[in-house]
């Protein structure tokens, strides 16, 4: 289901365009990621030229960017595509940010490799679980 970006509140081009530019991609190499044969439709996207945008769409650009999931769901949220009053929980409760703590630091903190996937492995399992929980709500 498409959403509007004209009444969303969210800028859905702005949000893209900040995370593509921080993994260093650029719009060709992001649309051929997303299986998209006209590279300037990304260009259209980032402008704001589109009026719509699916859920499947913003999880295909948040694969293709390999976001971690603290960020996929940062991107979610920044896509407008997380119902206002979690949002508001989410950022009162400061749990995005624990979870990309505890992300971070049981993944880089001289752990054996098994542990460091183990870990890794239950951090998107629970990442996982919330996106399943925002797209009930959503």
């Amino acid at each position: 289901m498409a959403m509007s970006l004209k009444t969303s509140g969210f800028n859905f081009g702005e949000e893209i365009r900040e995370w593509r530019k921080k993994k260093h991609i650029t719009q060709k190499a992001l649309a051929a990621k997303i299986g998209l044969a006209d590279s300037s439709y990304m260009s259209h996207l980032e402008r704001g030229d589109r009026d719509a945008i699916s859920r499947k769409l913003v999880d295909r650009i948040a694969r293709a960017l390999e976001l971690e999931p603290p960020e996929q769901v940062r991107f979610q949220i920044g896509c407008g595509l997380v119902p206002q009053e979690l949002v508001i929980v989410l950022k009162d409760e400061q749990i995005l940010d624990l979870f990309s703590k505890y992300y971070d630091i049981l993944t880089n903190q001289g752990l054996s490799e098994e542990q460091k996937i183990m870990i890794k492995e239950d951090t998107k399992a629970v990442a996982a679980l919330l996106m399943r929980i925002l797209k009930r709500l959503g």
